[in-house]
């Protein structure tokens, strides 16, 4: 004879496993499981695929992680390429004064090179950022759904524990409720670190940004001031290059 829901509830408030009252929703839920209408396969499998699902997103947001810090690594090594070739053609002076024609041309046209490249960079950077951020989004989704098959494996394991000989199933449903909790843990700590790498990705971006204004400025390119044209700032214009070459080679592309 099947017990109803009140005689399930004295039960287990009798047995002091719980101190709170337990919702009606719950309640119903662990009357399943205590009259044998519903068993764990369906939450197991359920988890199984939450696990699958968990890993999957993993998986690309880690590619999508290493094309970053490629794409990062790459626009370190095209900024510094160029101001060796700066250097090699002795352009880095420690101080301003008129440059000839034929230097301003090579500076201005070397750095336009690089930076029309560089964008291309930046557009992977920021594209890599934002996937990483949807993955974020959809592991938020699993925490939401490990915390409600936690909550439902927890239940039956109300529901075996007050009912006699059912040992085996109980052990089940803890294993289930502790696997279910521990993946919904996981994923709020896998959540952080990407969202930690969107963090370190916007600031690249925009240190990148700030160099080449600032090296374009140091090199007058596009000025409408009246001042000369060839008065210009090689060394300056390769300090605001450098600032973004240590920071992306400084900068920790990996998720923590």
């Amino acid at each position: 004879m099947e017990a109803s829901v009140s005689e399930i509830a004295q039960k287990i408030y009798s047995s002091g496993l719980v101190r709170s009252p337990i919702d009606a929703d719950s309640l119903e839920t662990i009357e399943k499981y205590y009259n044998g209408t519903t068993d764990l396969s369906t939450t197991e499998k359920m988890l199984a695929n939450l696990e699958y699902t968990v890993s999957s997103i993993h998986e690309t947001a880690e590619r999508n992680r290493m094309q970053t810090e490629s794409a990062a690594e790459d626009t370190a090594a095209l900024l510094r390429s160029l101001t060796d070739y700066w250097y090699s053609k002795g352009s880095l002076r420690d101080f301003t004064f008129s440059f000839s024609d034929e230097i301003c041309d090579m500076l201005r046209s070397t750095f336009s090179r690089v930076s029309e490249e560089i964008s291309s960079y930046i557009n992977l950077i920021a594209d890599g950022s934002v996937n990483v951020a949807d993955c974020a989004a959809r592991m938020r989704a699993c925490v939401s759904s490990a915390s409600e098959l936690s909550s439902e494996a927890r239940l039956a394991e109300l529901a075996y524990t007050v009912q006699e000989n059912k040992n085996a199933a109980r052990t089940r449903s803890r294993s289930l409720h502790l696997r279910a909790r521990a993946t919904a843990l996981e994923c709020e700590k896998i959540i952080h670190s990407y969202l930690g790498f969107t963090r370190i990705c916007a600031g690249s971006i925009a240190m990148i940004n700030r160099s080449l204004t600032g090296a374009s400025k140091a090199l007058r390119i596009n000025s409408e001031t009246d001042e000369k044209f060839n008065v210009i700032s090689p060394i300056s214009a390769a300090g605001e290059l450098d600032s973004a070459i240590n920071a992306l080679e400084t900068n920790d592309y990996k998720f923590k």
